[in-house]
């Protein structure tokens, strides 16, 4: 904002808005400055530890569908919540893992508390992890399983949209019972996927070109803002590496089509 020779910047917060004098607009740029380093060097490592098998437990080989929720709020030293909390029942719709319906076990560990979905062999299919400064962090492998289809692989992304989609209906949920403030960073990402297609009833895709396929940032700044306007940006970038312009999954309102619906 411009008053003739004077330039005013203003910040948020909640509904409020304040007005920045030049240092507190310098310490704001270095402070955004060092949460995106922060919050890239956390994906980093955790990818890397989800990739090399030691996060939650041993999980099913295969292709992953990985979700961060990272609060700003959770970057400052000291800022934790009280996980033990978890332990009752009131929380059990909002930490199940991905996929998994009402049947799963839990248990904390070295980074908080979780939630795991086994598969007969006792090997990992989905978790569900929250850190102990309120990070949320989702593994699902089944959603991406490979379906033979005319001896090419593929699997069915609008699946994967509605999972995603309800998952982060439930975790933002729990950290609002948490009093976790906004903003929320929110990142999707695809492991160890190279070659997998696209299906979305309508067409095939492109290949995916490589392992890590990471989406756009959805920033959740206030409670003001829908999630169906935060995540379509991030299903547009993840449709866009499957070489489609934007995904399927939302009305010309920019509402999310699938909301409570059952998808085959």
């Amino acid at each position: 904002m411009n008053n003739r020779n004077k330039d005013n910047f203003h910040v948020r917060h909640g509904s409020s808005i304040f007005a920045m004098s030049v240092d507190e607009l310098r310490r704001q740029f270095l402070h955004t400055a060092t949460q995106k380093n922060e919050i890239k060097l956390f994906r980093q490592d955790r990818i890397g530890l989800i990739i090399a098998n030691e996060t939650a437990g041993i999980m099913n080989e295969g292709a992953k569908l990985l979700v961060h929720i990272i609060p700003a709020w959770s970057l400052d030293d000291g800022n934790t919540i009280d996980i033990k909390q978890l332990l009752s029942d009131q929380y059990n719709s909002m930490k199940r893992p991905i996929f998994s319906g009402d049947s799963w076990a839990h248990r904390f560990n070295a980074d908080g508390y979780c939630t795991l979905f086994y598969n007969n062999a006792n090997q990992i299919n989905s978790y569900f992890q929250i850190f102990r400064n309120g990070i949320i962090e989702a593994v699902e492998l089944r959603l991406l399983e490979r379906i033979q289809r005319s001896s090419e692989y593929d699997y069915n992304w609008f699946s994967c949209e509605k999972a995603i989609y309800e998952a982060l209906v439930c975790y933002s949920n729990l950290l609002r019972q948490f009093d976790v403030p906004k903003p929320w960073f929110i990142y999707v990402s695809v492991l160890q996927a190279k070659e997998f297609k696209l299906y979305n009833h309508y067409s095939r895709g492109e290949p995916l070109g490589r392992d890590v396929i990471h989406s756009s940032i959805g920033i959740w700044e206030d409670d003001a803002e829908e999630l169906d306007v935060i995540i379509r940006h991030t299903f547009d970038s993840l449709a866009n590496c499957f070489g489609y312009s934007s995904s399927n999954s939302f009305d010309d309102d920019r509402k999310y089509k699938f909301a409570g619906k059952a998808l085959l």
